[in-house]
């Protein structure tokens, strides 16, 4: 993949000196943003929806704990989700083609709000177990989402850039608000309002990603997800 001629994209996305000046400070990152607007909007729904997944990665052992689960059955309900994400992994392309990237984003931030809900109110270690399978499912496909609606929205030069900015919300920010603020609620009002406040956010990533994500398919499932052509309906 060649090198990102940032000065050629800031010309293009903006005549004025303003917006020039504006990229160089930011580099790539501000380029992308600059190429392709509704990238922020695509990565502020997967932040919104990663809060809930890293609040799960984080205080679920607990709740586990909590309710009588052994280390065994800690170890079980992270490898179950795994099993489910690699799979899952290796078909969403395919998926995608059928119902669009539209559809994987939001079909996916809404089953991790209904696995969400059932932490929040299950009580036997086995239920919260038994949707870890299906939790796996929508992280894998929310992560091949919004892979491929980055390599749709941006050049092959800036994909890298891209790419690193959903690094940046999805495990970065997210990670942050999820840990400070999910530890102070599951401290102070319990794993209710961790988990509930994690499907909150899933729920509102869903209606963002229904406007902002865009209705493409991959055409060719051999081709690689970050360089995969899109058709739109």
């Amino acid at each position: 993949m060649k090198r990102a001629d940032l000065a050629a994209h800031a010309r293009r996305a903006s005549a004025s000196a303003t917006g020039a000046a504006r990229a160089s400070w930011s580099g790539s990152a501000g380029v992308a943003l600059r190429v392709a607007p509704r990238l922020a909007l695509v990565l502020a729904a997967a932040a919104m929806l990663f809060i809930g997944v890293i609040a799960g990665f984080t205080f679920l052992p607990l709740r586990l704990q909590a309710i009588g689960g052994s280390p065994s059955d800690i170890a079980l309900s992270s490898g179950l989700a795994a099993s489910a994400e690699i799979p899952t992994m290796l078909v969403a392309a395919a998926v995608a083609r059928i119902i669009g990237l539209r559809g994987m984003f939001v079909g996916s931030a809404l089953i991790y709000a209904v696995c969400l809900v059932a932490w929040a109110v299950a009580e036997f270690p086995l239920a919260i177990i038994a949707t870890r399978a299906f939790s796996g499912i929508g992280f894998a496909g929310v992560i091949v989402a919004v892979v491929l609606t980055i390599a749709a929205l941006l050049p092959a030069d800036l994909q890298a850039t891209g790419q690193s900015l959903f690094q940046t919300s999805a495990f970065g920010i997210a990670a942050i608000v999820a840990n400070v603020v999910g530890g102070i609620l599951y401290d102070s009002l319990g794993h209710v309002a961790v988990f509930g406040l994690g499907a909150v956010m899933a729920l509102a990533a869903a209606v963002l990603g229904w406007f902002v994500v865009p209705t493409g398919r991959p055409l060719a499932s051999h081709v690689p997800a970050s360089e995969a052509p899109l058709a739109t309906r």
